[in-house]
């Protein structure tokens, strides 16, 4: 029977761009599987009425830069730094089940920007989770 637990606790500061961190993050690390520090990490874009932004860090940025451009759309290729909020800072923890046999105790995994400080925590209560 499939566990009822939570797996992960996903979110972002901010206004209309934690939307496209928070889905980035989510597909990553729930559709794909990468590891939540990853999930979080990883460069991304943010796109809503204006252009695309288009994180640097994003392998073959020039390569998607243009691939988005034969389709149409405006795109602004961006450094992020500690400074600038081009992006919405994903960040989350995620529960990670205990393995057959052991204590049964599962452990918590947190994942946020690398780029930009920002904390993150994670609590249980005494017993199994």
């Amino acid at each position: 029977a499939a566990s009822a637990a939570p797996v992960a606790v996903l979110g972002a500061p901010g206004g209309r761009r934690l939307i496209s961190a928070v889905a980035l993050t989510a597909a990553r690390h729930l559709g794909r599987g990468a590891p939540i520090g990853e999930a979080a990490m990883a460069p991304g874009l943010h796109a809503d009425e204006g252009p695309v932004f288009l994180d640097e860090r994003t392998p073959e940025y020039d390569r998607v830069a243009a691939g988005l451009r034969a389709r149409g759309h405006r795109v602004v290729v961006c450094e992020e730094t500690g400074l600038t909020g081009h992006f919405g800072r994903g960040s989350g923890i995620a529960r990670i089940p205990a393995p057959p046999g052991s204590d049964g105790n599962s452990r918590f995994e947190v994942g946020v920007d690398a780029v930009r400080t920002a904390a993150g925590a994670a609590a249980r209560s005494a017993g199994p989770a």
